[in-house]
């Protein structure tokens, strides 16, 4: 059959099939735009520069060696890969602050109650300045949604005059104080501090 075809069309063919074998040569960086790409060496038939380069290869710089692909007409930067990337640092939220159940509490000396979530742990700093019941639990304070723990946690704490504080955190959210006796002294604490941390999971 392609005995029978004339000499030109032949040619045509055979540059046809030649377009879709892909070639591949290494070259150098030039240009960044257009993405232009100097080969090592290049045959009769094809350029030594080529330009607009579609970029396969990621981060490229200038002066970056990179392997070149052509085929059907179209020239592909395929490596090296990019260096690869830092991780991602952890998801924080920053400080902030909760609330406070009333007027009655307010920051005062241990400083405003506030939460920061870095990833999946809590930590809780500050605490509330006002009354607190002696061996019974108060609440002072609410968690915001999402820092919140999945079950009830109790930690002790600084409270005002060398006194202890009680500190119960619930799933709800409620920031809960009490003070304890462990002396002579009867007289509640001005203030309670909380400073802990937990995870949510």
């Amino acid at each position: 059959m392609f005995e029978q075809m004339k000499p030109g069309i032949l040619k045509m063919i055979r540059l046809e099939l030649a377009k879709a074998v892909p070639r591949f040569a290494w070259g150098v960086v030039t240009s960044l735009t257009p993405l232009t790409v100097r080969l090592d060496s290049h045959r009769a038939d094809a350029p030594a520069i080529i330009a607009g380069v579609t970029n396969l290869a990621g981060l490229l710089a200038l002066s970056q060696r990179v392997c070149i692909v052509q085929v059907g007409g179209r020239a592909m930067a395929l490596g090296p890969p990019a260096p690869p990337q830092p991780p991602a640092p952890p998801a924080d939220t920053g400080w902030v602050n909760c609330t406070y159940v009333n007027s009655d509490y307010t920051a005062g000396t241990p400083g405003q109650l506030q939460v920061r979530r870095i990833e999946n742990v809590v930590y809780i700093r500050g605490g509330a300045q006002g009354p607190i019941t002696h061996a019974t639990y108060t609440p002072v304070a609410t968690i915001p949604d999402g820092f919140r723990p999945n079950t009830i946690l109790r930690t002790g704490g600084a409270a005002a005059s060398g006194r202890h504080s009680l500190v119960e955190i619930t799933a709800e959210g409620s920031v809960n104080i009490a003070w304890h006796n462990y002396g002579t002294t009867t007289a509640a604490p001005a203030w309670a501090a909380v400073a802990t941390a937990y995870t949510t999971d």
